[in-house]
């Protein structure tokens, strides 16, 4: 699943040379074989989940783009990542990227229990902090104070992207139920 995720990520920001796929996935430090991203791709381009065309005014070969089942692909895997990634996974990152919905009650739905369950998990570090005694080991006092930090980070985050209301995104909008 990862791999068509990424691909289908790097696909979705823009249409790519398929060279440029690499490119972006480099950055991403997914690490893979031009050989391998090729396969990928061509298997991708089989099954119908992406689709080539010619840009104009441009030379040097094919473009890549999502079809409308492409999206739908890319649609499910953001969901299935957002649910389960863990929150410092880059996957997750990129997952939180690619949800492009107006429509706040899908990312409510998947973002609203995480956020809980982070926000539970730094008030037992807050207290387990304030609790302990001065004469903690100093690593492990540090490696808690890092750790609340990072759960604040966390939450902080998580809640800007559920503030964050950008371009509805057609393929996440239609899996999302109608209020009414």
């Amino acid at each position: 699943m990862a791999d068509d995720f990424v691909v289908l990520a790097a696909i979705d920001a823009a249409p790519l040379h398929p060279y440029e796929v690499l490119d972006h996935l480099q950055v991403l430090k997914v690490q893979g074989s031009r050989g391998a991203l090729h396969r990928r791709v061509e298997a991708l381009i089989v099954s119908g989940a992406v689709e080539t065309f010619d840009e104009p005014g441009c030379t040097g070969g094919r473009t890549l783009r999502l079809t409308a089942k492409g999206q739908r692909m890319l649609a499910d895997q953001v969901i299935t990542l957002l649910r389960y990634e863990p929150f410092e996974s880059p996957l997750f990152a990129l997952a939180a990227s690619c949800a492009r919905m107006d429509h706040s009650g899908l990312l409510d739905s998947i973002l609203r229990p995480r956020i809980a369950s982070a926000a539970a998990r730094l008030t037992e570090e807050e207290m387990a902090l304030a609790a302990s005694s001065g004469d903690e080991r100093y690593w492990s006092r540090v490696g808690r104070e890092r750790l609340i930090a990072h759960l604040q980070a966390d939450i902080t985050w998580l809640q800007s992207i559920m503030n964050t209301r950008a371009e509805p995104h057609a393929v996440l909008d239609q899996r999302l139920p109608r209020a009414g």
